[in-house]
């Protein structure tokens, strides 16, 4: 059970929370679900047949591309893609999967694309995708990644996770991480490691104006399997999942954070509005933003010399 005599930022819904504590001192930022794994049966719908195109490799649901490709089992593969900030975006990977028998299809919502679902309010597209085109109904949750950003680095931060094992150093590539548990054994597996390293590595940094300025990001990661989870909460419906977790659920920012957060907000609608005009070619916009830079630098100019 949470202890919440000490109060901490993360959300009700986070299991993060039941193991790490997150106080002030910690410098709180955000916190995801950084990753949904799932599988359920599915049927060709007439759906299916209205949005394919002519080569049947593509269909657009709303502002989501699916592209389906052969496997090399003899059955297709799916990513969903949609253009976000100017670039293109892999929301989740659809394969086909045989399961005792059954055709199934398993799901891979990746961190990057929860993220975008949710920024750009894509719940109701994203459900259209499963049940119109692919006529899934109920689901099995197979894993999910719970997470929490920090300012503050503490890889000594207590773990309580109930198996009471000891934290190893781990490495990925570049990346060290604090590790508790055994990724694919343990039905719960927690780490620690510095998310700006990893988003630089992968060049994936603009996905988080927010974090502009910071020099490090400390994320506490929880990895949850099948087994993690209760029958309830494992067995869903597709309708059920945007309510899993913040999937779906607008968690504020925090409101005692620091002024660099406020400062990141506000690059982050700068860095928007200047995406869209060079996205349109508006040439008048960029003339008035040119004239409005002339000003606040003759302006700044002579403030330096009062």
């Amino acid at each position: 059970m949470r202890n919440y005599e000490i109060p901490q930022f993360l959300h009700p819904n986070n299991k993060l929370g039941n193991y790490i504590k997150i106080h002030k001192k910690d410098k709180f930022l955000k916190e995801f679900i950084d990753y949904i794994g799932f599988y359920g049966r599915w049927q060709k719908t007439e759906w299916r047949y209205l949005f394919m195109s002519d080569n049947g490799r593509s269909a657009y649901i709303d502002r989501i591309q699916v592209r389906l490709e052969p496997s090399k089992s003899g059955g297709f593969v799916a990513f969903g893609l949609y253009a976000y900030m100017g670039m293109t975006v892999d929301l989740f990977r659809i394969m086909q999967w045989n399961l005792k028998g059954q055709d199934v299809l398993k799901i891979d919502f990746y961190g990057k694309g929860l993220l975008v679902v949710n920024r750009d309010n894509l719940r109701s597209s994203v459900e259209k995708v499963f049940t119109k085109l692919f006529g899934m109904e109920e689901i099995t949750i197979t894993r999910a990644d719970y997470t929490c950003d920090c300012e503050k680095y503490n890889f000594r931060k207590v773990n309580t996770l109930k198996c009471k094992i000891s934290g190893t150093i781990q490495k990925d590539n570049q990346l060290e991480y604090m590790l508790f548990g055994r990724r694919g054994k343990s039905a719960r597996v927690l780490r620690y490691y510095d998310k700006m390293k990893e988003l630089i590595a992968r060049g994936t940094t603009w996905l988080y104006p927010e974090y502009f300025g910071l020099s490090g990001v400390m994320r506490y990661e929880l990895q949850v399997n099948s087994e993690g989870f209760d029958k309830a909460e494992r067995d869903i419906t597709i309708n059920q999942l945007k309510e899993f977790a913040n999937f779906g659920v607008y968690i504020p920012d925090n409101a005692i954070t620091h002024k660099k957060k406020k400062e990141a907000t506000d690059y982050e609608i700068v860095d928007k509005v200047i995406r869209k005009i060079y996205r349109d070619k508006n040439q008048e916009a960029v003339s008035k933003i040119k004239c409005l830079l002339e000003m606040l630098d003759s302006s700044t100019r002579l403030a330096e010399n009062i």
